[in-house]
């Protein structure tokens, strides 16, 4: 096979693309890396001689060697009063980028637990159709703690009536207490571990909400196909629950 000189170029220019790709992700802007590899493929030279080879000015150059000095990737030696430079070698770049995992361990673990501590986010869902629904419950019994129910129907029983008998038997089972407001005309079936209050219907929309936990369930009936959003967050699980205890306070 014979490897023509376009093949050889075409290769070699991939080659010092890749090179230039790899050491900006390292940290040297586009001046270091041309004086950097100048250096490598010339062993040493003084800034004048970088400057020609380069194109960059010599000015710049002077500047970047300084950098690389700093780095760790460029050393220099005084010959007749000018400065010699040469190159480290590239194992030091490898050798630098395992001594900064390790000092990164070292803090990871603070890091992390400051992190876990603040990391309480805001994060959303949303569901459609019969899923709009399943997974509220699901997440309640999952998540176990007091369920306050504002804008009940009655409606999503009556769809998945087998489901809302599996839902309040898981929920029973883990004494898990629900609160629901109601608009006066809703008929109620009596329900373990609950308690049910009346409003005015013109207080009651087609959005009903569910707060358990850190969780806002928000379901949307006002559609042919219900959904929902599931919004995790403290503070505005907090800021529904008080509209909940404002409604509950002031219903029979």
């Amino acid at each position: 096979m014979i490897v023509t000189a376009k093949y050889i170029n075409k290769k070699q220019l991939k080659i010092e693309v890749e090179i230039e790709f790899v050491l900006q992700r390292y940290g040297l802007n586009k001046n270091e890396i041309k004086v950097y590899l100048c250096l490598i493929d010339l062993g040493e030279a003084q800034a004048g001689r970088i400057s020609r080879q380069t194109g960059i000015h010599r000015r710049n150059v002077y500047d970047a060697t300084e950098r690389l000095i700093a780095k760790g990737l460029v050393n220099y030696l005084l010959k007749n009063n000018k400065r010699l430079f040469s190159p480290v070698n590239p194992q030091k770049l490898l050798e630098e980028i395992e001594e900064r995992q390790q000092q990164l361990k070292t803090v990871l673990p603070e890091l992390e637990k400051r992190y876990n501590r603040q990391k309480k986010k805001e994060e959303t869902s949303f569901y459609k159709g019969r899923d709009a629904v399943k997974a509220i419950l699901e997440d309640q019994i999952k998540e176990g703690k007091e369920i306050l129910v504002l804008g009940a129907t009655g409606t999503a029983s009556k769809k998945l009536p087998f489901y809302f008998k599996w839902y309040h038997e898981k929920r029973q089972a883990k004494k898990i207490p629900i609160k629901y407001i109601v608009a006066k005309e809703t008929r109620f079936n009596p329900i373990p571990l609950s308690k049910i209050k009346k409003i005015d219907e013109k207080f009651v929309g087609d959005i009903a909400f569910n707060v358990y936990g850190d969780k806002v369930a928000l379901v949307f009936w006002n559609e042919e196909v219900p959904s929902s959003l599931i919004i995790k967050g403290e503070k505005r699980a907090e800021a529904f629950r008080k509209i909940f205890n404002f409604y509950w306070k002031h219903s029979n």
